[in-house]
């Protein structure tokens, strides 16, 4: 019990010179008259920092600081408003402690202990739900050890209460202090947001109110915190009534004893209202279990009082005995220092000693105004030296005697010099801490600034000089700190005094041990002078609430504190509490100790060694030893009949694997089963056991209830243990095998009776990236036949223009089938020159007039393509084609081609109106005529023979006729950078040789694209024999969106199925979401994702593409008709389809896109209804409701008759639409922690289940009305603009601009009434029970503040997505799962896609994405954008973080961007990684293109740069 001996730091000793190994700084001898202490007790030192404590101040009755800023509503709006009548408004983060939150997350992300970002969750135990559940019963008095959840189960009272009770009724939440009011206001509004809340503080002028002041604040008030004395002045004036309350929560119930105004509001009130019987309010009082055992005798009148039982858990003991841990409790014993003071403190004295009465300002002051009563209060102030001054002073002196004593020399004079010169700086600048004073003139501030300055102060040295400059109580505190080795140390240190709690951290603030181990904070809570004088060394409570949120989050480890936190406050578990001081009453010792529950956690005394009182903390250290002995008895006894109880051999051996169940392992796999399924870092996923006893079965008979989490929506969702048992154990064991069989029944498990995984889902199958396909159709050699056969040919014409409009020509083709009109065909004959093909709508041509057409095919080609082929095929016309063409206006034979010589005076010729040709029949178009041969050096092309030609005679200069034959594309590159030819003459040809046509060059010009006619033609049969074979049963009659869906990008089509496809898996992703919903009811959300994801992987949809057959209709390669020949009837005719070809391979992905494409065409022609019969042909292996039915069966499942809770009733305002079912709106809002807390939602489902239906509407919504837009948006563009509609962070900042208005009624500082507008948001209605969900959306909402205004301006004005701007906003998953929710529950209330973009509107997605279209915004993603400049090379982002030094337990983000080898850029800040890496891929963009920017301006061009 006593000091431990000397070891460390005796071996480390002192830095000669720099230090003694507690303090950095030259060493010194000891102060005079200081106690040496010896060295052989010291112990090393290591380093740390102190978190410093921010400003703040009490709370008024809305939350909200004096300082505080509301957020505006000035900046344009993009989502719809709603107040009471209807009308909109916007956003900001308008909760009404929005200073609170940001002293309590200072815009940082809320963290579990241990800093390491996640969140700490424990969902109400069962022992909590017991209490809850007798509350729920009848009034009582719940006592708990301190750390076991007290605040819970009131939080879970409320909630059960506001949801149960008339909405005109008031829930009263009293504390003992108006700092514990501040707290559980918080807490309250954590928990649920959207209730009108108010906490009331005496210094709002409250006893001054009158009823009408009372009335209109109470009209719109659902819960009130304060403490007892408010409610007591507001019965005692008749301002409220019993029957106004419909429940009373009493925290800390032990104080309403004796006078306490708590008892008087029983005894008053509550008893004279229930004797008459009148209405009166639900009782729940709270308290800590040793404090109702340290007053037992007062235990039957305290629960008459609040005619209230008093309980504890009976049942589920063994698990709150583990959650509550006894400390082991030490002594440490320090040598009091002797009296001594400073030469500052001797200076101080002698000023206060010289302080002249006389010449007090305030002495002055009244007998400048001598009146009767001003003469009584001189004579009474001379006196007794009552003064502001003289006050000061006094206490000034004695607290700096006292610091001295306790702390030693250096820190008493620490605390003079920050004492004086804060004040004197305030004094000559003015501060809002002269407003506190009470009776305060500027006369008293100038007095004591002049006092002040007569003190001989100097600012100490940095650190202590020497050990003799500290005290031997720290000097114990610090060994004590410093011989712990553990590194996950949580420690609270008790002072007594606000000021030494200040000046202690100062000294462990400087000392590099403790730096390196411990990060400090303070909390010191509200001074007692906060209602009175304000003391001038009072250095206040500003950042008491950040302190204490970073203490409970990990970035603080050690927290030194006054007894404002021995009670009511929620504190993490510690394994170390020290108390500095001794506590004054055993109710502290034992609030302190319930401080300390850790496993191993300790409690140190601190004594001095002459201190007589030490034997009778040792007496009560002895009762609470005999306490723990007591639990570990009880808790041995538990274990004991756990072991004397046989479990039997029942067990289960699955058929196929062999695997088993047994009482033994159910447990713990059905543990395993829940965590595997929980949707969300905020829910505990362990299942809760209900312990039952059995009446008339014998003494301790027990059975178990196991409750499942609410996300697995197994109906039911409870299972009974199958036998009674002794031990609650065994009891729960039985219960979680009857469960995890029931599991197993349900299909829920795999052979090796585990939860299924995403790739062990039946049916999906690992994808092959190609596969090997049966090779495509020859179109022309199916309908070839036709041409034999007596039936109708169909005759189409085709016209031919310019791109101004002017008609080129006009032909008609004969077709052995009917076509659909064909579409219009751009072509490309060069760079800068783009023809149109129109055809028009076919007609029928009797198979007898055939012969008797003409037939112009054989003569279009040759003009184009007689070079290439043989003579005796050129000219022999008399041969049939697949396709018959002609020209509509002219005759034309194979002899016009080459007919006649050069005449070089036709102008025709000359103007390019005909074709040249040479004697390989090769076309060339006329540029000029040279007198003679030039020489071959100035001829870029000489033609065969050139030598041999004739020296003399004219030659004429000409143009080479394209050899191109892919017209479908436009040519690549850019011609500006094609280099010049020196050589003048690019081809020439003796003029005597050279020959002309008769033939009109333009039908030249249309017979080079007869290749291209063709081969489109073709691809519009495949489809039509798609349309009329493979997708007959589903009707679709437009062949030309089934051409589009059969052409993937590859081939280089007019158009290919990426919009289709884009369409068509939104489409199946909403009807199979829906058919998941319906066919699995009872699955949960995660099973239905996998069966969804099944059911529809590119696997099943590839496996599907090749079932039917669609390989063959597949166009995958480009037509570039270099190998074009044509296709004679004859030989089609004659040709084996059924020949051996080449291999073709395709992509899986290809295939299951496909699929897709034909769902989205599907879609496009006849709606819906068309496309659920395309996904039933293609996805056969399950009976497909359609959405229409399928809505119907889960609207059918919602209770029809359930009303809305009273506090969700204007969410409806919100979202613009009203419920026919409630009980659907309920759900969507309901989070998975609520409903493992929800005894009053026992069997109800959280909102999994609707956000997965409503994912696939909100993609439904946004997907059609991109594709609706005109002209046609390409598919890149499409998927970047959903991706930036419906990504979560886009959806979390939505539904936080949004609001209801509405006006509240607040309490001015100077305690008036007023109406205050005010806005609730979506997010705040979700009901949850996760306190961690709470400060999460305050760390949001504070965010959401500070980014606001620059998201919005650049959604209104920027040329980009804000996609770094969102990503810093950093809201959790759960803000766009509750929206997804709320839409899929539209969706299934009103069954109206059309309802569901109303809201979608309302929340102010369509009008950005309208925005989006319009102003042609960059949505595309930096990063995405990043790896398309960088082509192939590599892009990675080098990603770290590094502590903050000023703000211990932050990290600050780096990101360096690598491409290749290079490092592009570097960047720092941020609050996670997502948008550090998203800050660093802008910036690197930047560089690069701000590169290419200088290179193209220098002329050095680099190939493969994205744009």
């Amino acid at each position: 019990m006593w000091r431990a001996p000397a070891g460390k730091l005796a071996a480390d000793g002192l830095a000669s010179g720099k230090g003694n190994g507690l303090w950095p700084g030259p060493a010194s001898g000891p102060a005079p008259g200081a106690v040496p202490r010896a060295l052989s007790t010291l112990r090393g030192s290591s380093a740390g920092d102190v978190t410093g404590s921010g400003s703040s101040s009490d709370l008024d009755l809305a939350g909200r600081g004096p300082g505080d800023t509301p957020l505006g509503h000035s900046i344009e709006k993009w989502a719809g408003v709603a107040d009471d009548a209807g009308e909109a408004h916007v956003p900001g983060a308008d909760i009404r402690d929005a200073s609170p939150a940001q002293q309590l997350l200072d815009g940082g992300q809320a963290e579990t202990p241990g800093g390491n970002g996640e969140q700490a969750i424990m969902a109400s135990r069962a022992y909590q739900l017991e209490m809850l559940e007798q509350s729920l019963r009848q009034n009582v008095i719940v006592a708990m050890d301190t750390g076991s959840g007290k605040t819970q189960v009131a939080v879970l009272r409320i909630k059960a209460e506001l949801e149960r009770c008339d909405p005109k009724k008031i829930v009263w939440f009293i504390t003992p202090t108006v700092h514990l009011s501040a707290q559980q206001h918080t807490v309250l509004k954590l928990q649920i947001p959207s209730v009108p809340m108010q906490m009331l503080a005496g210094n709002r002028h409250l006893p001054t109110w009158t009823q009408e002041m009372w009335t209109p604040l109470l009209a719109k008030t659902r819960v009130v915190i304060t403490t007892p004395q408010i409610l007591l002045d507001a019965l005692d004036h008749a301002y409220l009534k019993m029957e106004h309350l419909a429940l009373i929560v009493f925290d800390e119930v032990h104080n309403c004893v004796g006078k306490y105004p708590g008892g008087k509001i029983m005894q008053h009130h509550y008893h004279p209202c229930l004797s008459a019987g009148k209405s009166v309010p639900a009782i729940l009082g709270l308290t800590a279990t040793p404090s109702i055992q340290s007053e037992a005798t007062d235990l039957v009148a305290l629960e008459q009082l609040m005619d209230a039982r008093c309980i504890s858990p009976t049942l589920h003991r063994d698990e709150l005995l583990k959650c509550v841990k006894r400390p082991s409790i030490q002594h440490k014993a320090y040598i009091p220092a002797e009296e001594y003071s400073t030469p500052t403190m001797k200076s101080l004295s002698r000023v206060y000693s010289d302080l002249d009465i006389n010449k007090d300002p305030f002495v002055q002051s009244l007998r400048e105004n001598l009146t009767e009563r001003n003469g009584r209060l001189l004579e009474k102030t001379i006196l007794k030296e009552d003064t502001y001054t003289q006050i000061q002073m006094k206490t000034f002196k004695s607290q700096s005697q006292s610091i001295c004593k306790q702390l030693g020399p250096w820190a008493a004079d620490l605390f003079i010099w920050k004492s004086i010169s804060s004040y004197l700086d305030k004094a000559e600048y003015g501060d809002e801490f002269f407003d506190q004073w009470y009776q305060c003139r500027d006369r008293e501030k100038k007095y004591l600034a002049g006092i002040f300055r007569r003190v001989e102060v100097e600012p100490p040295p940095k650190a202590p000089q020497g050990l003799n400059d500290i005290s031997d109580k720290v000097l114990v505190l610090l060994e004590e700190l410093l011989s712990i080795d553990e590194q996950s140390t949580m420690g609270i240190i008790f002072v007594e005094e606000r000021v030494m709690v200040k000046m202690l951290a100062e000294i462990l603030s400087i000392n590099p041990a403790i730096k390196k181990k411990y990060r400090v904070g303070t909390m010191v809570g509200s001074s007692s002078y906060s209602s009175k004088r304000r003391v001038v060394y009072d250095f206040g409570d500003k950042g008491d609430l950040k302190a204490l949120q970073n203490f409970r989050s990990g970035k603080i480890n050690l927290l030194i504190a006054t007894a404002v936190l021995e009670e009511g406050i929620d504190v993490p578990a510690c394994n170390l509490v020290i108390c500095f001081d001794v506590p004054k009453t055993s109710k502290s010792f034992i609030q302190r100790r319930g401080r300390a529950r850790m496993k191993d956690s300790r409690l140190v005394l601190f004594f001095d060694e002459g201190d007589a009182s030490s034997k009778k903390w040792e007496e009560k250290e002895d009762e609470m030893a005999r306490l723990f002995e007591d639990e570990q008895r009880e808790i041995q006894q538990l274990e004991m009949i756990e072991e004397s109880e046989s479990l039997g051999t029942i067990c289960y051996t699955h058929p196929v694997t062999g695997a088993r169940l047994d009482f033994d392992n159910a447990k713990p796999h059905l543990e395993h089963f829940c965590r595997t399924l929980s949707p969300t870092e905020f829910v505990d996923s362990r299942p809760d056991y209900i312990i039952h006893k059995e009446d008339g079965v014998g003494s301790n008979a027990l059975t178990a209830t196991v409750l499942l989490p609410p996300f697995i929506p197994v109906n039911p969702r409870q299972y009974n243990s199958a036998s009674v048992w002794r031990s609650e154990k065994n009891a729960t064991k039985d219960a979680a095998f009857q469960a995890y069989m029931a599991l197993n029944d349900a299909g829920l498990l795999n052979d090796n009776l585990l939860p299924f995984k995403a790739d062990e889902i039946p049916g999906i199958d690992s994808r092959v990236p190609e596969v090997a396909v049966e090779p495509m159709m020859k179109p022309w050699h199916h309908v070839a036949p036709a041409w034999r056969e007596t039936g109708d040919k169909w005759l189409y014409s085709l016209t031919f223009y310019e791109e101004n409009g002017q008609v080129i020509g006009e032909y008609e083709i004969l077709l052995p089938v009917k076509l659909n009109q064909p579409p219009s065909l751009d072509l490309f004959l060069d760079r800068g020159h783009k023809l149109e093909l129109r055809f028009s709508e076919g007609r029928s041509v009797p198979h007898g007039q055939v012969a008797s057409l003409p037939d112009h095919t054989s003569a279009l080609l040759a003009l184009h393509f007689c070079h290439r082929w043989p003579k005796d095929e050129l000219h022999n016309e008399g041969r049939e084609h697949v396709v018959r063409i002609w020209a509509k206006s002219d005759s034309l034979s194979m002899d016009q081609i080459g007919a006649v010589g050069f005449d070089p005076f036709d102008e025709d010729v000359r103007s390019g109106r005909y074709l040249i040709r040479d004697n390989t029949n090769s076309p060339y178009t006329y540029k000029d005529i040279i007198e003679c041969k030039p020489s071959i050096t100035l001829v870029q092309n000489a033609f065969y023979g050139f030598e041999k030609a004739p020296e003399k005679g004219p030659y004429l200069v000409l143009k080479k006729w394209t050899r191109r034959t892919d017209f479908l594309h436009r040519l690549q590159g850019n011609p500006e950078k094609e280099q010049a030819s020196s050589r003048p003459y690019s081809r020439v040809y003796p003029m005597e040789w050279a020959i002309v046509d008769t033939v009109p060059a333009t039908h030249a010009m249309f017979g080079m694209i007869i290749p291209t006619i063709i081969h489109e033609l073709g691809v519009m049969l495949m489809a039509k024999e798609l349309a009329t074979t493979v997708l007959e049963p589903v009707g679709i009659s437009d062949w030309g969106l089934v051409r589009e869906a059969i052409c993937a990008r590859s081939a280089n089509e007019p158009m290919n199925y990426e919009r289709l496809e884009f369409l068509g898996d939104s489409i199946l992703k909403l009807c199979t979401c829906i058919q998941a919903a319906v066919t699995k009811p009872d699955w949960p959300e995660g099973y239905l994702s996998y069966w969804r994801d099944r059911l529809i992987s590119n696997v099943r949809l590839y496996q599907a593409a090749v079932d039917f057959r669609l390989p063959r209709f597949l166009v995958t390669k480009p037509f570039t008709g270099h190998k074009w020949r044509p296709l004679y009837l004859e030989d089609v005719l004659q040709e084996d389809v059924n020949a051996p070809t080449t291999e073709r391979r395709l992509s899986t992905k290809t295939l299951a896109d496909v699929v897709e494409a034909l769902i989205g065409a599907s879609y496009c022609e006849g709606g819906i209804a068309m496309a659920e019969k395309c996904i039933a042909m293609f996805l056969s292996e399950i009976d497909w409701d359609g959405i229409d039915k399928g809505r119907e069966i889960l609207f059918n499942r919602v209770p029809p008759n359930e009303r809305l809770p009273p506090i969700l009733e204007p969410l409806e305002r919100l979202l613009g639409y009203t419920f026919q079912r409630k009980a659907l709106l309920t759900e969507a809002l309901t989070h998975a922690s609520f409903m493992a807390d929800g005894v009053m939602d026992h069997g109800k489902r959280s909102l999994e289940r609707m956000e997965f239906l409503g994912d696939a509407v909100l993609d439904h919504v946004i997907v059609t009305r991109i594709f609706e837009v005109r002209p046609e948006l390409p598919h890149y563009t499409m998927h970047t603009l959903k991706t930036g509609l419906v990504n979560g962070d886009f959806l979390a900042f939505m539904t936080m601009e949004h609001g209801l208005k509405s006006m509240e009624t607040v309490v001015t500082e100077e305690g008036s009434v007023e109406n205050q507008e005010t806005h609730t948001y979506l997010w705040q209605f979700m009901r949850h029970a996760a306190n961690s969900i709470g400060i999460e959306q305050l760390a949001t909402a504070t965010r959401h503040a500070a980014l606001r205004a620059e998201i919005l301006d650049v959604m209104e004005n920027g040329a980009h997505y804000p996609w770094a701007l969102l990503a810093a906003l950093n809201p959790k998953k759960f803000y766009s799962d509750l929206f997804e929710a709320v839409l899929g529950a539209v969706w299934v209330d009103s069954g109206s896609i059309e309802a569901c973009r109303a809201v979608c509107a309302q929340f102010g997605l369509m009008k950005y994405l309208e925005r989006l279209l319009r102003d042609k915004v960059h949505v595309q993603h930096p990063k995405e954008q990043l790896g398309k400049w960088a082509n192939s090379e590599t892009v990675v982002y080098d990603f770290h973080t590094e502590d903050v030094v000023e703000s211990p337990g932050d990290k600050e983000f780096f990101c360096k961007v690598v491409i290749g080898e290079r490092v592009v850029v570097e960047v720092r800040g941020g609050i996670n990684k997502e948008e550090i890496k998203t800050k660093a891929a802008t910036e690197a963009l930047r560089i690069l293109q701000e590169e290419k920017r200088r290179r193209d301006a220098e002329g050095d061009v680099v190939m493969g740069e994205g744009d």
